[in-house]
């Protein structure tokens, strides 16, 4: 059976000066041969696996395929010598062949993203919060006082004070979210389920709104300016330069924290969903308590319905959607964040909750073999029986 994914040795092609290297789907022909029925009940096991009729290719086409440099719009001549290219390879492989095949991009040596307005003043804003970082944290650090502790707005830019809110959670002293401390254990017995985990932020959605507009900013910032030129690759375009694109084009959705009401296709930074989800939450809310406010003695019922109303839709949604069960392993989590030097970090999980998907799509971008991503392979090899696929896609 063919490869679900292969990628050419893309450092390689792309030492040649005439290089071309293409990314490309293609679809197979039915047919009635032994291998191709195969490959239709192998990928009916939608659960399990990926459909491997649908394939996809990164080609040093230059070099597999005769093609030059004016090949390198991607437009139909391209795709037509894609087709009879891979066509010929796959019936001389496999006996199969191609019945239809798309070109995503075609790369060169000149493939060069250029800077632009947008990443110098965005370069500028983060480099100047660096610097009034460190100047804060400097001035702290050798003419501590009294004076500069009662000083807000010098103290959020010291890295000491930050440090100490850390390991303590939520401000050097305790302070406000020492209730969330509190319940450390109850979340922990939860991180079997990393979705559930997500419903924390929620409850916390209403304190730090100014933190989380920041940090939201700073994120997309960067996805759309300096990111991108960070590195290379054969899927870099389709992973990294995409975001960007969709970034710079739907950027307000993220502005006016409504990113839920879109197409998931159209997000700019996908997993700040939950800011959408959070803020009419949070407008539903004002509303339920203006109604219990003005009759107390509905409270109980109305709280009643919410928590009814609340638990029914996802399992209707998984009844009618036929969606599968979050599988994971308890033990795996709960041993790695009760390892002490590990408590810094993890409250700092807002903050990873935001960058790491952009973390992910540039490590997917710069790699030059195919994996597949699924709960199986993300969690523990050997540990479950059951591959889940979790991404739709693969890299």
């Amino acid at each position: 059976m063919p490869a679900l994914s292969e990628l050419d040795d893309f450092d390689l092609c792309m030492r040649d000066p005439g290089a071309v290297y293409c990314i490309v789907d293609l679809d197979l022909m039915e047919d009635d041969t032994p291998l191709y029925q195969f490959i239709k009940n192998f990928s009916s096991h939608v659960a399990k696996h990926y459909k491997h009729s649908k394939l996809h290719r990164g080609v040093c086409a230059n070099q597999h395929c005769g093609l030059n440099l004016t090949h390198a719009d991607a437009g139909e001549s391209t795709a037509a010598a894609m087709h009879s290219c891979l066509n010929v390879s796959l019936h001389q492989g496999y006996g199969l062949q191609v019945e239809s095949l798309s070109v995503r991009y075609c790369k060169t040596q000149a493939d060069q993203l250029p800077y632009d307005a947008l990443d110098w003043s965005v370069g500028a804003i983060i480099l100047a919060i660096l610097l009034i970082n460190i100047g804060c944290s400097a001035y702290y650090f050798f003419w501590p006082s009294e004076e500069i502790e009662k000083n807000k707005l010098m103290m959020a830019f010291c890295i000491q004070k930050n440090w100490k809110a850390l390991k303590h959670g939520g401000s050097a002293d305790g302070g406000v979210f020492k209730c969330f401390q509190a319940m450390s254990d109850f979340f922990k017995a939860l991180l079997f389920n990393a979705r559930v985990i997500v419903q924390i932020f929620f409850v916390m959605g209403g304190l730090p709104d100014g933190i989380q507009d920041a940090a939201v900013l700073v994120v997309m910032g960067l996805a759309m300016t300096w990111v991108p030129h960070i590195g290379s690759g054969p899927m870099w375009d389709a992973v990294v330069k995409r975001e960007r694109d969709i970034c710079r084009q739907n950027w307000w959705q993220l502005v006016i924290l409504m990113p839920n009401l879109f197409p998931f296709e159209t997000l700019c930074l996908p997993q700040a969903w939950y800011l959408g989800t959070d803020t009419q939450l949070f407008l539903v809310t004002l509303v339920v308590l203006l109604v219990i406010w003005r009759w107390p003695r509905g409270g109980v019922p109305v709280l009643s319905v919410i928590m009814v109303v609340s638990l029914l839709i996802p399992f209707l949604q998984s009844y009618f959607m036929n969606l599968l069960p979050i599988r994971g392993v308890y033990e795996i989590y709960v041993g790695a964040v009760e390892w002490g030097p590990l408590q810094p970090l993890g409250r700092m999980s807002y903050c990873a909750m935001l960058l790491h998907a952009t973390v992910l799509r540039t490590y997917g971008g710069q790699l030059r073999r195919s994996f597949y991503a699924t709960d199986y392979t993300a969690v523990k090899p050997g540990v479950s029986t059951v591959s889940v696929s979790t991404v739709s896609t693969h890299i």
